[in-house]
């Protein structure tokens, strides 16, 4: 799981490596959030942040 704290993002975006879009998540810009990145295969993937100002987009890895 990845666990959001301390951040007012409005949607949440999970990519493969190939820019395919895996898992979304909108309207997240309320309290904590906790993503289900189980069903994902072992491997690097990005990870995007959108605010009202900016998009961070941040790489992790799943190893099982």
């Amino acid at each position: 799981n990845i666990n959001i704290v301390d951040i007012t993002v409005n949607n949440i975006t999970i990519l493969d490596l190939s820019g395919k879009v895996l898992i979304i998540i909108e309207n997240t810009n309320t309290g904590t959030k906790t993503i289900d990145v189980s069903a994902l295969t072992s491997g690097m993937y990005i990870i995007r942040f959108e605010t009202d100002e900016t998009i961070i987009n941040e790489r992790f890895i799943i190893s099982k």
